[in-house]
């Protein structure tokens, strides 16, 4: 039998503008435990983020997405695994 445990946190997350502002650039070390990491947003920090943006597979660095038309948008990423689910959120 094996043991399948939730993914760990997302770390050394950070995020940049390119393509002249017109997308962003999300970059993290890649997590523990998941199959994909996956970017959600909200436009309140305290949530809920249950807008998926994107999903990048297990072992990139990150992704980018379309720069948002909102003034604020929030973002946290977390692992996921098919057993688990979706990780803690950063």
């Amino acid at each position: 039998m094996s043991i399948v445990k939730a993914p760990e946190k997302v770390s050394g997350l950070s995020v940049e503008k390119i393509n002249i502002g017109t997308e962003l650039q999300f970059f993290w070390t890649d997590v523990a435990g998941a199959d994909v990491c996956a970017l959600f947003s909200a436009l309140d920090p305290s949530g809920p983020f249950d807008t998926e943006q994107a999903i990048a597979a297990s072992g990139a660095e990150g992704l980018s997405i379309p720069t948002p038309a909102d003034d604020a948008v929030f973002y946290l990423v977390g692992g996921r695994n098919p057993t688990c689910d979706d990780g803690p959120l950063r």
